[in-house]
């Protein structure tokens, strides 16, 4: 399959670290996959990543592939046109610090740091911001294989009114739907720190449609907690300058995850093409009206 030369990390490998993995369940999931005939083929090392998961639970792993590949064909905001040269892109990078840490939290879990690079807000971009997200995270299984779990950081500094009304209601719910029920990352903390009115209106609007366990992941820490972050995370992992000791700064840590993510350039292209058929499905999908009403904006909400 033209896929899997692009995992980095073998099945072999994959086995060895997840002693819990069968290949009779990922035969099975691939046999359903067949009987379903509207999904895309996809490679072992792909039903791997949703198998770990999913705690390597077949009914759950049938579930989260179900909805990631909707969620992956309808939400064409968040996976379409992730071309990696493209001006959207670019503009992304130039706008947002996108970094994974050199280690571990104190769990054991991949730390994702993401900041403002411009504040200006007439930049800013939440739906070119968040695709470009897609794409390092997608990158990043490809390069380490299936992980413990992540921990997200999302320095809200610079952060202002300007830049959130450019989050509509239907790309909050997008995002939501997709991190709760489609996403196969192993997300176990979500950090917002540095926060002001502004984010944490933001957070507590999305956490209102959030399910319980998803929103028990989200901490918000403001600017005067800010040392609250090293409760998990290690100083000696997080960027030089931002109260940490790991001698590289959030720029030299998104350049480097940079040219990770552009090392599969090639593969979001094809990767577009594993897409759900909906002219074979039966039913229609429950997140086909997450499209609609999507124009709408926060602008009448108290974000000061």
């Amino acid at each position: 399959m033209e896929l899997e030369k692009w995992y980095k990390v073998s099945k072999e490998e994959e086995f060895k670290k997840n002693p819990q993995l069968d290949q009779n369940d990922i035969d099975t999931i691939r046999e359903w996959m067949a009987k379903q005939q509207y999904f895309p083929e996809i490679p072992d090392h792909q039903i791997i990543l949703f198998l770990r998961a999913n705690h390597f639970s077949v009914e759950r792993t049938k579930e989260n592939i179900e909805n990631y590949f909707t969620m992956r064909t309808i939400y064409t905001n968040f996976f379409s046109e992730r071309i990696y040269s493209s001006e959207a892109m670019k503009t992304a990078r130039e706008v947002i610090h996108t970094a994974f840490l050199e280690g571990t939290d104190d769990d054991g879990n991949r730390v994702f740091w993401c900041s403002l690079r411009d504040p200006n807000p007439a930049l800013y971009n939440p739906v070119h911001c968040s695709r470009y997200l897609t794409m390092i995270f997608d990158a990043d299984q490809l390069e380490k294989g299936s992980v413990k779990g992540y921990s997200v950081v999302m320095d809200s500094t610079g952060f202002v009114f300007g830049h959130g009304i450019k989050w509509n209601l239907g790309l909050v719910k997008q995002n939501v739907a997709y991190n709760q029920d489609g996403s196969n990352l192993p997300i176990l903390r979500v950090y917002f720190i540095n926060t002001n009115s502004v984010v944490e209106n933001l957070v507590n609007m999305a956490k209102k449609i959030m399910s319980p366990e998803l929103a028990k992941k989200v901490y918000v820490i403001s600017t005067k907690n800010y040392s609250k972050i090293f409760d998990t995370i290690p100083k000696k992992i997080v960027p030089s300058d931002c109260g940490g000791d790991c001698g590289k700064t959030k720029e030299e840590l998104s350049q480097e995850t940079h040219k990770v993510v552009n090392k599969y350039a090639d593969y979001f292209v094809l990767e577009e093409k594993l897409r759900v058929n909906d002219l074979k499905r039966a039913q229609k999908s429950k997140f086909a009206n997450d499209v609609e009403g999507i124009q709408g904006s926060f602008k009448k909400l108290d974000l000061d």
